[in-house]
């Protein structure tokens, strides 16, 4: 015989109806929710501007003290340093030197020996005498006494000669032919063998001396060196009158000696006016090439006006003398408004001046800025305030120590905005401080009040009675909707952050969608007493199907459905699932199980 709660119980499992029918808690989904959306039960809204300063502080490299000393006259002895790399021996030029270079330049330009050696005359002198091998035939002593008779011989003949010093080793050739000539003369056994020979040998002599390139006289020489002096103080103003021409221009008054004496050669070297041009304009370009020389009087008018640059570059200077940092800068500044001076004096002026300014103001750059405390303050108060327009939890439940991080970013945004115009790539710098407080801002989970959270899920338990016809507006949203209620707050809550990032309004629509999943999926619920009826409804519809099942032992009209057979259990069964399902006007889900009750009523 069939077992009527055994049936019923038959008939819940097919429409799974809920086992759970005790009221969800709202506590409980508040603290699945907080888990859900990784959030903190509670949030330190301490005031954290000291702390947002320090970071901002680290992130700018910025100093907390300044070395404060004035640095005028360290300054300006960098600049000198600096000056000096072109160029900086400061000794007096030596006359001589610059003759001795002239005399170099006008024998390599006139293809001439400068410089008389007597050993060399000698050794021609015994080439000519055959007599190279000792002893020798003619001692050295003779030979000698003949060299210095022949040095007064060529200064008769030659009257661009002014004294035995001034002969050259041009003469060389010609001198060991008159050595040769004298010792021929006086030796008398020689001589009779080679009496024409000491004529020959003076006659030769006499044609090499005046052959010999022009000489120009030493006192001639000195005389232009004292004129190529005057023109160098002409034409740099560092020097003036009062001025050390330094060694540095001995080169250049070689040049100069050179062309004046070429000048002066006129009557003996072609193309003389050419090469007395080209010497002239070389020592031009050497005395341009030579560094300015800065008095201290200029060095120090330099220095405070690279001071007062700096100062117009760099806001963040508000002591009364220049901070020591800044030295290297004031430094190379000095030395470009040194350099800039020599614009029209010196070569290439221009282009090293250029290059100072250049390096001062990466120096100047390379010097961390500085933002006093107070400064830091505003900003740091500016950067909570954008924090808290940005992130609406932090309007609500204050901006704590969880926006540290972003804080000390905008801070350091704000600091380093400030000097856009003053520092190289300081807009750069100010950009990359603004996108990672983007990014770590983001990183920073969004907090929900329990006020505004637990509001939310009592909007989720109403919002399941709409899509839930077993429960409506009176019946219980029991504990199988906790999760479908978590998503629905979830969902709400992420609406309210969704300006925190991009997507965040797709995730609510998701997170509304697995509601909506979830509330559908849970279990139905019945009221109990409507089991009972749809078993009496299902046992008379199997009675007139099956109306012998109605009859007892006897025959007798006696419909008791505790005889009905146990057999029929699961057909009755399927037909309480299908009016289950009616119940709620699932007709789809219904039908098959009305099929299957109707084959087992059949059965036999």
């Amino acid at each position: 015989m069939i077992d009527r709660s055994l049936v019923i119980q038959l008939a819940k499992a097919r429409l799974h109806v809920a086992d759970r029918l005790d009221p969800v808690d709202p506590a409980d989904v508040l603290a699945r929710l907080r888990e859900f959306l990784a959030d903190l039960s509670e949030r330190n809204a301490s005031d954290i501007t000291e702390a947002v300063i320090r970071r901002a502080r680290e992130l700018l490299a910025d100093i907390r003290e300044r070395t404060v000393a004035d640095i005028s006259s360290a300054a300006v002895q960098r600049a000198r340093e600096l000056l000096a790399e072109f160029g900086g021996d400061t000794t007096a030029l030596a006359t001589p030197d610059a003759v001795k270079r002239a005399q170099l330049l006008l024998a390599d330009l006139s293809h001439s020996v400068p410089f008389l050696e007597r050993s060399i005359v000698l050794e021609q002198a015994r080439e000519l005498l055959a007599d190279s091998i000792e002893p020798y035939r003619w001692p050295d002593d003779q030979l000698i006494r003949f060299y210095d008779q022949g040095l007064l011989e060529v200064d008769k003949l030659r009257n661009d000669i002014a004294g035995t010093s001034d002969v050259t080793g041009d003469f060389a050739a010609a001198l060991g032919c008159y050595v040769a000539s004298r010792a021929v003369a006086q030796d008398n056994d020689y001589q009779q063998n080679n009496g024409a020979l000491s004529e020959k040998l003076f006659s030769r002599f006499v044609e090499l001396t005046m052959a010999a390139p022009f000489h120009w006289q030493s006192s001639d020489l000195e005389e232009y060196a004292e004129q190529g002096i005057a023109e160098i103080r002409k034409l740099r103003n560092d020097i003036g009158t009062e001025g050390t021409v330094t060694v540095e221009f001995t080169e250049a008054l070689g040049y100069y000696i050179a062309s004046r004496a070429f000048n002066l050669d006129h009557d003996q070297k072609a193309n003389n006016g050419t090469v007395s041009d080209r010497l002239y304009a070389r020592f031009n370009e050497l005395v341009a090439a030579v560094p300015f020389r800065v008095t201290d009087n200029q060095l120090k008018a330099f220095a405070a006006d690279a001071i007062a640059e700096i100062r117009k570059l760099r806001n963040d200077i508000d002591d009364a003398v220049l901070p020591s940092e800044f030295l290297e800068a004031a430094g190379y500044y000095t030395a470009f408004l040194a350099a800039n001076l020599t614009g029209d004096q010196v070569k290439n002026g221009g282009a090293v001046a250029e290059r100072f300014r250049g390096r001062a103001l990466e120096a100047l750059a390379l010097v961390p800025y500085h933002w006093t405390d107070d400064r830091l303050a505003a900003f740091a108060a500016d950067a909570l305030a954008e924090i808290r327009k940005v992130r609406a939890d932090a309007a609500s439940y204050g901006a704590g120590a969880e926006f540290l991080e972003p804080a000390g970013y905008y801070t350091a945004y704000l600091a380093a905005n400030l000097t856009a115009d003053q520092l190289k790539n300081g807009g750069a710098i100010a950009e990359r401080f603004r996108v990672r407080f983007a990014e770590t801002l983001q990183l920073v989970p969004f907090h929900w009040g329990d006020e505004q959270l637990s509001a939310f899920i009592q909007d989720g338990i109403a919002a399941v009675r709409p899509i839930r016809p077993d429960i409506g507006g009176t019946g219980t949203v029991t504990v199988d909707y906790a999760d479908a209620i978590t998503r629905y707050a979830a969902g709400r809550a992420v609406l309210v952050s969704r300006d925190l990032a991009a997507g965040q309004a797709a995730l609510a629509d998701k997170l509304m969608q697995q509601f909506r999943e979830l509330a559908s999926a849970v279990p139905m619920q019945y009221p109990e007493n409507r089991f009972e009826e749809w078993f009496d409804r299902a046992t008379a519809t199997l009675y007139s199907v099956r109306p012998e099942l109605m009859l007892d032992a006897a025959g007798m009209w006696a419909p008791e459905p505790e005889r009905i057979p146990e057999r029929f259990s699961e057909a009755i069964a399927d037909y309480i699932a299908s009016l289950g399902f009616l119940f709620y006007n699932r007709v789809n889900e219904a039908a098959p199980f009305r099929e299957l009750a109707a084959a087992g009523f059949r059965q036999l």
